[in-house]
């Protein structure tokens, strides 16, 4: 019994000085940007745009939407990019039919 509280006092008095080291990634580059059907994404990160990431492969530079990607990539681009585009225009609507939704008449027979 003593043996063991021992080696549990001990792994406790480590596990806050080891748990950042091993848990935590603050370097974005250590970290491989993926589709969202988890595939690794292959080339270089060249921007963020509002369209998605733009990457420079071996072919030449290609795009990603946003909404390809996972939400880990997402979450550490997508908001960077809207908020150093938030002085940029919004898209205006394309002239379709806007506006309330009309609920569908009865008939009563």
């Amino acid at each position: 019994m003593k043996i063991y509280f021992q080696l549990w006092l001990g792994v406790m008095t480590l596990m806050p000085v080891l748990s950042p080291n091993i848990l935590a990634a603050d370097d974005s580059a250590d970290v491989p940007l993926r589709m969202a059907n988890g595939a690794v994404i292959t080339g270089v990160l060249k921007e963020a745009n509002l369209d998605g990431l733009v990457f420079q492969g071996e072919k030449g530079p290609y795009a990603v939407p946003w909404k390809y990607l996972s939400a880990g990539t997402r979450y550490r681009y997508e908001a960077q990019t809207v908020a150093a585009n938030k002085g940029a225009p919004e898209p205006k609507p394309t002239g379709g039919k806007a506006g309330k939704a009309v609920p569908a008449k009865r008939s009563t027979k």
